[in-house]
């Protein structure tokens, strides 16, 4: 499903009267998600390499639907599969999703 196919699906299930009220409503929910990840990444530090990686934080959880969480990983050395030479690989935030029970299919 696209971006305009879903503005249409929630316009048709809000019932607005054009695809702008639903586009709206779409980029309201887009953005507080957005917004909430941000702020939960900036509360998790950046390890070092002894530390290891940093467990997973929740940092926003949708009923029925699924949590979104945090982690971040230490700074390594990495393997360029074209010519087997190491480069270093920075230290990063990842976020992931997990998808609630009954969510699943």
């Amino acid at each position: 499903m696209t971006k305009p196919e879903l503005i249409a699906a929630v316009q048709k299930e809000l019932g607005c009267e054009t695809n702008t009220e639903a586009a709206v409503a779409y980029n309201a929910v887009i953005s507080v998600i957005g917004k909430q990840i941000q702020k939960g990444a900036k509360a998790i530090k950046k390890p070092t390499k002894a530390e290891g990686s940093v467990k997973a934080s929740t940092v926003l959880t949708i009923s029925g639907l699924g949590s979104f969480k945090v982690s971040a990983s230490p700074a390594r050395k990495g393997r360029n599969p074209l010519d087997g030479s190491t480069v270093n690989v920075k230290a990063k935030k990842r976020v992931s999703f997990k998808a609630a029970a009954n969510f699943k299919v």
